[in-house]
């Protein structure tokens, strides 16, 4: 993780490329001397907000907020910040928990005043955690919430003196969230970025933004070019694992589309095996299930159902309604073209219910409904279960794309 002072640091060094520095102004010099005040400043907070964030890890999160408030440090940037850092940890677990790290932070960052620390570092503290929200939101699916987020986020980076390096990091979090609908400008946001960072040194940044542009491809049907991007990137130093387990998976998927079974079953199984070994339920579920769509492709269709099985279960575990249903349909389909017919109604009355008690829309409850008749009178074939996945896949508030997207992005 990089300490509170990169931000600073990145001022400090427009400063230095400033002639009254040379000339021996007085005015940069002292803002450099406030810059250094506040790093110090920085450092003790943070290390005082880590503790306090420890102490809570083992309480339930509906009791941060008054812990936190009645703290001395409770409305202090290094709160905001250690809540993030939390959040990015606790993201690929238990993804609800991190939507509520959030929202305290956002909370948290609004209630800071602009007279406690500079103006311009109150008002980037808020914007990174509306971006961190956004970012969140979208693993979640709720893409409209993200939108108005991310929205947020630039409106008020766009305040501040130096935005560029901020902007670039919104423009990755906004092409995550436009990958379901507006993938050929998700793809452009990404490009942008990854050019940015790679004009401010930030190889690791650059190494995801470049991660991210080549999933949006490949959701636009440029495998090969997608193919491309991923193989310039693999062998990057400033990968970390995270990443480097991602531009695997996200290998494993291509070779998928060009018809290589082989090596994408060797991918994407040793994806699932490197997520499970750090515990990061969420990516392990969503590789699991390519690696059933995998197997279905290759026609191995009994193979596939316990696949699909285990992921609706995870995914219905981790509260991603969305990714859950998705996941049943395929199983569903399976199971029609295998002519286990059986348990499919049962299936849909299950998707139905949960859709119903999760408040989805009304056009995904509509849908799951005319299933549910279809195979009610025994009407049902894989192609309609195939039709009513892919209308679910593609409505706005429903799940995201099953390529896996540069999870740590968010981090400083």
């Amino acid at each position: 993780m990089k300490p509170p002072t990169d931000d600073l640091d990145r001022e400090l060094a427009e400063l230095l490329r400033s002639p009254d520095v040379w000339q021996g102004t007085q005015v940069v010099p002292s803002r450099v001397h406030e810059m250094t005040a506040l790093s110090r400043r920085l450092a003790n907070e943070d290390r005082e907000a880590a503790e306090l964030i420890e102490s809570l890890a083992s309480t339930p999160i509906t009791w941060w907020r008054t812990a936190i408030v009645k703290s001395p440090i409770g409305r202090s940037s290094g709160i905001v910040r250690k809540l993030l850092d939390r959040m990015r940890t606790e993201l690929s677990k238990a993804p609800a928990r991190s939507l509520e790290l959030t929202t305290l932070a956002v909370d948290i960052a609004n209630e800071i005043s602009l007279t406690e620390y500079p103006c311009d570092f109150v008002i980037s503290l808020r914007a990174d955690a509306w971006r961190d929200h956004a970012f969140v939101l979208q693993f979640l699916g709720r893409f409209p919430e993200a939108v108005a987020a991310v929205n947020e986020a630039e409106s008020l980076l766009r305040e501040t003196a130096l935005p560029d390096y901020g902007l670039a990091r919104i423009k990755l979090v906004r092409a995550n969230i436009l990958a379901w609908d507006r993938r050929p400008e998700a793809v452009t946001l990404a490009d942008e970025a990854a050019k940015i960072f790679l004009d401010f040194g930030d190889r690791p940044k650059y190494a995801a933004a470049r991660i991210t542009q080549a999933a949006m491809l490949h959701e636009s049907g440029a495998i090969r070019e997608a193919l491309h991007v991923w193989e310039s990137i693999k062998n990057e130093d400033c990968l970390d694992e995270m990443n480097r387990i991602l531009v695997i998976y996200n290998l494993g998927l291509a070779y998928r589309e060009i018809g290589n079974t082989a090596k994408s079953v060797e991918h994407i199984t040793l994806a699932i095996a490197e997520y499970e070994l750090l515990s990061m339920t969420t990516e392990a579920t969503r590789a699991r299930w390519a690696l059933a769509t995998t197997l279905v492709s290759a026609g191995k269709f009994t193979a596939s159902i316990p696949l699909f099985e285990r992921a609706w279960k995870d995914f219905e575990t981790l509260e991603m309604e969305a990714d859950a249903a998705l996941v049943a349909l395929e199983l569903a389909e399976t199971l029609l073209v295998i002519g286990d017919a059986a348990r499919v109604p049962q299936i849909c009355r299950t998707l139905l219910d949960r859709f119903t008690r999760a408040g989805m829309t009304s056009r995904a409850i509509t849908a799951l409904s005319y299933l549910r008749e279809v195979v009610a009178i025994g009407k049902a074939q894989p192609p309609v279960v195939r039709q009513v996945r892919e209308f679910l896949r593609e409505l706005p508030s429903q799940g995201r794309p099953t390529l896996s997207l540069p999870l740590r992005e968010p981090e400083r």
